[in-house]
């Protein structure tokens, strides 16, 4: 992670976030007595796993009044997903502050 203040109240930054999950641990018996395994792939607990690195950027404005404006953006520059998941294709995260 690494960030840069343009001026007072403007600051940017830019990061890498890695993200592995496992398989689930388990599963539901109502599921594994019927038919519905055969029917939906995402069922199976042993084909969830997988990893993810995204590249974010992010943008910072902070009013004189204390008020922060947040945005960051990003997408997976690395994907390798087990079995039959939706992959990423970007992320988009905004927000509001106030302190106090």
């Amino acid at each position: 992670w690494n960030a840069w203040r343009f001026s007072d109240l403007f600051s940017g930054s830019m990061r890498l976030k890695a993200t592995a999950w496992s398989d689930i641990d388990g599963n539901d018996a109502a599921y594994a007595m019927g038919q519905s395994m055969n029917l939906v792939p995402t069922i199976f607990p042993n084909i969830r796993s997988g990893n993810r690195t995204d590249l974010l950027f992010g943008g910072n404005w902070i009013t004189k009044t204390g008020h922060r404006f947040a945005i960051e953006w990003g997408f997976p520059i690395q994907q390798h997903l087990s079995g039959p998941q939706l992959e990423a294709d970007s992320t988009l995260t905004v927000g509001w502050q106030k302190a106090f």
